[in-house]
């Protein structure tokens, strides 16, 4: 009697299972599959990534995940591809009509507020091949009266800049909070006193860089406003 209680229990459970594998697998998309993933690796690590913890996560079974993704490959690529995606989205709403210097800042932190706020899927876009939207920091790099012909190598300085400082604060180099604060206030006043090549902040601050603006912006940078593409 033991024995045939203990089957029947046992075979409710496994029809539950079943069950419930059936109705998870009906809401089931490729995009569903990518979001809940994006949302494990922010909470523990892009390294912590597997299809097992993602179903276990979905409430599915691992088979069932490769009728949206090709695999663990493809899921980081794809992860990789909504970051760049939503990074892009965060930095462009940070600089919306704004003009030279304060686009350039305000794209910036919006950089870091991204990467902070989503480390795992920052990560996954730092995998990517080509891994910023350098052509909007380039637009507005070239609004702050850099020459042309030096605005790909200020573009590429100001992007290991930044990526090197949320490098560093997601190793723990740089502390969270006020000394995080202060490193990026740092970088960003560096930048905006050194974005201009020496010929051209003298031209138009005079030698000692001191003009009436006082700070890169406000007569070096032309008052156009940066609109997204």
């Amino acid at each position: 009697m033991t024995k045939c209680l203990q089957d029947l229990q046992l075979l409710i459970r496994q029809q539950r299972q079943w069950w419930g594998d059936v109705v998870a697998r009906a809401g089931l998309s490729t995009e569903r599959v990518v979001l809940a993933a994006a949302d494990i690796i922010d909470e523990r690590g892009f390294a912590g990534l597997s299809l097992t913890v993602v179903a276990e996560g979905l409430g599915v079974r691992v088979p069932s995940l490769y009728k949206h993704i090709a695999g663990i490959d493809d899921l980081r690529d794809r992860l990789g591809q909504l970051a760049r995606e939503q990074l892009r989205s965060e930095v462009q709403a940070a600089a919306i009509n704004l003009f030279g210097r304060e686009a350039l800042l305000g794209l910036l932190r919006g950089y870091r507020e991204y990467a902070t706020a989503h480390p795992g899927r920052y990560a996954a876009f730092i995998g990517l091949p080509s891994t910023s939207p350098s052509e909007l920091l380039a637009r507005v790099i070239g609004e702050c009266a850099v020459p042309a012909v030096q605005v790909p190598v200020v573009t590429l300085a100001v992007r290991s800049v930044i990526r090197g400082f949320v490098g560093l604060s997601a190793t723990g180099a740089i502390s969270a909070g006020r000394e995080s604060d202060a490193v990026f206030a740092a970088i960003l006043d560096l930048l905006d006193h050194g974005m201009l090549p020496s010929e051209s902040r003298s031209r138009l601050y005079g030698r000692n860089g001191a003009g009436p603006a006082g700070k890169l912006g406000d007569r070096a940078c032309p008052r156009r406003r940066f609109r997204c593409p």
